[in-house]
């Protein structure tokens, strides 16, 4: 097999034309003009869904805001989610910053202190630190209270010792020896600090707020030389709850700085956005006596955290699919050019262009995969004849994993009625052009042996399923009747019995397929018969009326220890006044024929045929015409008739 070409799709924000065909050229010049007029500092919103393309809109105002001469600061939160958010930020605008030299836009001299982000030590002079020593002395309060008391005291004993020096000049001279004593005490405190030589300071890292407001006012009035700037937070719907609601909280108290010239804009997805508030604040200690959750009212947070919400507009249908079809046409495989591709994948993401993009990358891949398997494990030509079912399978799973896992471990034949109302309308949207059938061949991506050499198996076991046996018949006819078909079809569907563990579903089956069979007037053999017989046995009690005795009855003759059983079982049927008449005359007809499989029951059975031949004489005829009359229509059974027929036609 010649190997397909195909090109994936780089998952980048949109070109120029791809913006102007979804409007979001003009969206991005509005917000332009809003972040060059507005006053400072100034904090605006822009609402969209992941992949509605708010990065090519932030993408765009950053080149036009570089055409006024506003540099932008993109800060990816989700990127630095496990780093402090405050350093984060000074160290991205300088960074940022400095990458704008060459347009005049920055200092280049402008550094950020260390302090940041670790603690430094650095060398001074004897001299500065000695000062520095006294002002941390004197700037202590008791410190400076010794001292002062100090001095006041130094001076009245030196006054005092001179009014008295005359008269004792003994105890002035044992003043004298205390005062320079005293001296050289205070001259052995300071010398160290007077010795020649440098010394080493340590300088603690920035962990207070004010520190940090003052030096992001430093980077934006400082390090930038435009008029304002443009922070934008990234990625913000990304992040866990808490993270999203730390990154609002720091940029309202420690950034928003009365004359800062900083415009800030924070792209995201407003439901997300909601909930991360909700999540945190609803489950906060003030929220701990009985509020219930949400009651948080995220809304009116994101009003007052905002200056100026923007949304991203809906997307026109046949924008999306016109921009779909050129994906499709990028990816050069001639197979996924078709108009109802396009349509069915703009179906399925409307809203979201980026999503479009990623799954049409996703198609190729399976379709690739479905290349390859094609000869072994798939018949030729199988990619291209079923590109549609394929992507509507590809984009169920995307959309609904948990219902197409329950789909999976059920082995369901088709994705409806699995729980979900927009799966369903999805499904119903997408029938005109494309439907599933087969779901077990799509989670493995490969036929079985018996797939591949009978086309339409996995159609029949559905109509089986749903007791569409006029389906089933014309499935039987299309079959050339050859040996090897007729032992491989009922190789598998004795495999697709006994996979079956629902007895709804089993009797469906068996009842179908009987029917089926008896209608064409053909066999599939006694093993299939053997399978079908004791799947019934098993699942017949409580559900008689959900197979007609008379199909069962064929399949019974390859398995007597089930025909035992589920005579049974009919016998009590047959006791019950209330059964279906049709389903009683069926069983009677069974019994007629073969009276050895109730060997255990006939008693009983002979109970029920003294009420029921009085009540309908007519089964006389059907139990005198079986292979044992006299098994049935003992001399007791019809003494009994005889004497109460008038009153069973009275009651009749």
């Amino acid at each position: 097999m010649q190997p397909v070409s195909a090109q994936f799709l780089e998952d980048r924000p949109l070109s120029h034309d791809e913006e102007a065909r979804f409007g979001h050229e003009s969206l991005a010049d509005t917000v332009v003009e809003v972040i060059a007029g507005c006053p400072c500092p100034f904090t605006i919103g822009l609402y969209g869904a992941w992949g509605s393309g708010k990065s090519t809109i932030v993408n765009r105002v950053a080149a036009r805001l570089s055409e006024r001469s506003i540099p932008t600061v993109v800060v990816d939160v989700w990127k630095y989610q496990a780093d402090e958010l405050r350093r984060v930020i000074l160290n991205e605008c300088v960074r940022q910053g400095k990458s704008l030299n060459d347009a005049g836009l920055f200092d280049p001299a402008f550094e950020v202190d260390e302090r940041i982000d670790v603690s430094i030590s650095e060398s001074v002079s004897p001299e500065s630190r000695l000062a520095e020593e006294i002002r941390e002395h004197w700037a202590k309060p008791n410190t400076r209270l010794v001292t002062v008391l100090s001095l006041i005291a130094a001076t009245l004993f030196l006054v005092l010792l001179w009014i008295i020096a005359e008269a004792a000049f003994a105890a002035v001279a044992g003043s004298v020896v205390t005062v320079l004593t005293l001296a050289l005490g205070y001259a052995k405190f300071v010398l160290p600090y007077v010795s020649p030589g440098a010394v080493t300071k340590s300088l603690k890292r920035y962990e207070d707020p004010y520190e940090f407001q003052k030096l992001f006012e430093d980077v934006i009035a400082d390090g930038f030389k435009s008029g304002r700037v443009l922070v934008v937070f990234d990625n913000i719907d990304r992040v866990d709850d808490r993270k999203a609601v730390e990154v609002l909280t720091t940029l309202k108290t420690f950034l928003e700085c009365a004359g800062t010239k900083a415009v800030f804009l924070v792209p995201c997805d407003e439901a997300a956005i909601h909930q991360h508030i909700s999540s945190v604040y609803d489950k906060s200690p003030g929220n701990a006596d009985g509020q219930i959750a949400g009651a948080y009212d995220a809304g009116e947070f994101l009003l007052k955290f905002f200056n100026l919400t923007m949304r991203i507009p809906d997307f026109l249908a046949t924008e999306l699919e016109s921009y779909v079809a050129d994906l499709l046409a990028r990816t050069e495989v001639a197979a996924l050019k078709t108009p109802d591709l396009a349509w069915l994948i703009a179906l399925g993401y409307r809203d979201n262009p980026r999503q479009a993009k990623r799954f049409v990358n996703c198609l190729v891949a399976d379709y690739l995969l479905l290349q390859n398997r094609q000869g072994d494990e798939l018949p030729d030509g199988f990619a291209d004849d079923r590109i549609t079912e394929m992507a509507l399978f590809e984009m169920l799973t995307q959309k609904f994993p948990r219902e197409m896992q329950l789909a999976d471990e059920t082995a369901a034949k088709n994705p409806s009625g699995l729980g979900n109302s927009a799966l369903d309308e999805l499904l119903e949207q997408a029938s005109p052009i494309a439907s599933i059938d087969n779901l077990p061949m799509w989670f493995r991506l490969r036929l079985s042996s018996e797939e591949q050499r009978i086309a339409g198996l996995s159609q029949m076991e559905v109509a089986l399923e749903d007791r569409k046996t006029d389906l089933v018949i014309a499935f039987l006819q299309q079959l050339d009747g050859s040996s090897d078909i007729t032992e491989i079809l009922s190789r598998h569907l004795r495999w697709f019995l006994s996979g079956k563990s629902n007895p709804a579903t089993v009797l469906a089956i068996v009842d179908t397929l009987l029917a089926a069979l008896h209608e064409l007037q053909i066999s599939l053999g006694p093993d299939l018969y053997r399978q079908a017989a004791g799947c019934a046995a098993r699942c017949l009690p409580g559900r008689v009326n959900q197979v007609r005795p008379s199909l069962l009855g064929v399949a019974l003759e390859y398995d007597l220890e089930s025909a035992h059983s589920v005579a049974a079982t009919w016998a009590d049927v047959l006791n019950d006044t209330d059964a279906p008449e049709d389903i009683v005359a069926d069983i009677l007809v069974v019994a007629s024929a073969h009276p050895d499989w109730f060997v255990s029951v006939r008693d009983r059975v002979r109970d029920a045929l003294m009420r029921l031949l009085v009540m309908r004489p007519e089964y006389t005829g059907v139990m005198s015409a079986g292979t044992d009359p006299g098994v049935w229509l003992t001399e007791q059974v019809l003494k009994h008739i005889a004497e109460n027929l008038g009153a069973g036609d009275q009651a009749a």
